[in-house]
């Protein structure tokens, strides 16, 4: 076989997987697929694990979820003050079982209240706006309650989104671009995996075992990267910085889309992060918001004191985190130190 032949023969090979591979690619969804909310948890569903609660110590939790994948779902028609509670891993909660996540302090402590629950594993605060939107004036509720986190600024915005890879949630999200919502992959080689069969499928095998490593040791895998941002090149160093105000910026905007969305409402806002910063009560200030301050900041000097209040190799709260949390919110709701009228 002369030269001109094997050129042929290699040519016809190449085409012929790349013509497989566009038709696989249309006739079959890609591993991540867009829907309205990003992702979200089915409604009237029921999921049980084991869960290493401390070290050594197991339980097994049964999480149960109700009407459109909210973890309480009370009488819309009730009497009593409805508080629509949203946020996302910390209110999805998924490492203890009903009844046992710090919202339920609430509902031991105050009997006038009814609960409508929507926690969004990973959820940032896009998402948490259009769970609001959508079910609003379904549930007509008396105020909200906003659980906040410190990563919500980065879920926030595509880029650094994408640079927390892969560290971050491996599914299409929205975000706020240009007033208007897109729907972007936070991952390496996006543009690729969208037109590449094969693309798609190897990298999501890479993408789970990337994940796999963070969890066998997930304090390092933060500690490391703190190091490495604190090496970082000064050019690297104020890209972040600048990312970091864009994404404020996004933040902003979205709670003031809430404010606005709810009218007369009062909104609480909670940061389940720990100390309460400048920016949560610069965004509380504008938009019009009551911060509940400090909720957690208490929580985690326990740990300190040698209280665990994790699960395992896993940055959220326990059973016992959930209860003193919980009890940490009742306290402040009673308090009139808050300078606000009590939700209850």
């Amino acid at each position: 076989m002369g030269k001109p032949e094997i050129v042929l023969a290699v040519f016809s090979v190449v085409l012929s997987l790349v013509s497989l591979d566009f038709i696989l690619r249309s006739v079959l969804p890609p591993v991540y697929q867009q829907t309205p909310y990003g992702w979200s948890v089915k409604e009237n569903t029921e999921e049980k694990a084991r869960i290493e609660d401390s070290p050594g110590h197991f339980r097994n939790i049964t999480v149960k979820y109700y009407r459109h994948g909210f973890k309480r779902w009370g009488d819309v028609q009730t009497e009593k003050k409805k508080i629509f509670i949203i946020g996302d891993s910390f209110t999805q909660m998924n490492w203890v079982s009903n009844g046992e996540e710090w919202y339920s302090s609430l509902e031991k402590e105050f009997d006038d209240v009814e609960l409508f629950v929507f926690g969004g594993g990973g959820y940032g605060s896009l998402q948490e706006f259009m769970i609001l939107d959508d079910y609003f004036d379904v549930i007509d509720p008396d105020l909200i309650l906003w659980q906040f986190c410190g990563n919500d600024y980065w879920n926030n915005l595509y880029e650094l989104d994408r640079s927390m890879y892969p560290f971050n949630n491996h599914f299409v999200r929205p975000y706020l671009e240009n007033g208007g919502v897109v729907y972007r992959l936070p991952l390496p080689l996006s543009t690729l995996r969208n037109y590449s069969f094969t693309a798609d499928r190897v990298l999501s095998l890479y993408d789970r075992y990337r994940s796999r490593q963070i969890y066998k040791d997930l304090d390092n895998y933060v500690r490391k990267r703190k190091i490495s941002k604190q090496r970082a090149s000064n050019a690297e160093k104020e890209r972040e910085r600048r990312l970091e105000r864009e994404a404020y910026s996004v933040t902003h905007t979205i709670l003031g889309k809430v404010k606005k969305r709810v009218g007369d409402v009062p909104v609480y806002m909670i940061n389940a992060s720990g100390e309460w910063s400048e920016q949560e009560q610069k965004l509380c200030d504008e938009n019009k918001l009551i911060c509940i301050k400090n909720v957690v900041g208490p929580i985690y000097l326990k740990s300190q004191q040698g209280y665990e209040i994790k699960v395992v190799n896993n940055g959220h709260w326990n059973r016992l985190g959930n209860e003193l949390v919980g009890q940490e919110l009742v306290n402040k709701i009673k308090s009139e130190n808050q300078g606000q009228t009590p939700i209850y």
